[in-house]
């Protein structure tokens, strides 16, 4: 009994480890490869992101709620994330005031710009937390452990912008740490996408690349 338990762990093991590779290579072959490579290539990808990501949490045996697509742990999530956004954005806000980097753009398409990217972010942070850092816990059994593995991939995926680098890795712990004690994707994409927002407007473009990864990091400014 003891053996056949052992052998179905070590099996649901190896198939959580077939399915972050398989969205980790479908991830890095769109930055790398496809993004441009044919008409409809963006909307191709996310179909079949979305359909492979569909399929592991149904292997998982995933709800919505388990996820973090949820309401009840907003309140909590957003004030364990308060303190960490205030810090950013006003390092970010001064930063960019001593060196005269801010160039917020009008108030109009400020808000076109948050309104593509808090779906970006909460997108971002569903990839990274719901499948991600569930996933390698599910495997590690060690928290922390999770949370640096799911970092340093988050990180990796940015290559070669040295800036989202560090960033991604930094956000990805903190991400998790605070998905962990109280997950809720909503709370976590709007602060990813604020944040973003923030230093896209206040690091020099010459650190950000734009916030480019992949080809599109050499080719900016084209």
């Amino acid at each position: 009994m003891r053996s056949s338990v052992y052998t179905g762990k070590r099996q649901r093991a190896r198939g959580l480890l077939i399915q972050l590779a398989l969205v980790t290579l479908m991830i890095a072959s769109f930055i790398w490869i496809f993004r441009h490579a044919f008409r409809g290539s963006t909307a191709t990808f996310a179909v079949l992101l979305i359909a492979a990501l569909i399929w592991s949490h149904r292997e998982r045996g995933d709800s919505l709620r388990d996820l973090g697509f949820r309401l009840d742990t907003a309140p909590r999530t957003a004030l364990l994330f308060a303190p960490v956004a205030l810090v950013v954005v006003s390092v970010a806000l001064a930063a960019g005031a001593s060196m005269g980097t801010l160039r917020f753009p009008p108030f109009d398409y400020s808000l076109h710009q948050l309104a593509d990217l808090i779906p970006l972010g909460i997108a971002q942070q569903y990839v990274l937390l719901a499948f991600y850092y569930r996933g390698i816990a599910s495997i590690v059994h060690t928290p922390g452990r999770a949370a640096l593995l799911t970092a340093l991939v988050f990180s990796a995926l940015h290559v070669p912008n040295a800036f989202l680098m560090v960033v991604t890795f930094l956000g990805g712990l903190i991400a998790a740490a605070i998905y962990r004690r109280s997950p809720n994707l909503w709370v976590n994409g709007i602060t990813h996408g604020l944040i973003v927002f923030t230093l896209g407007y206040t690091v020099p473009l010459t650190v950000t690349h734009n916030l480019r990864v992949g080809p599109g990091y050499w080719s900016w400014p084209s």
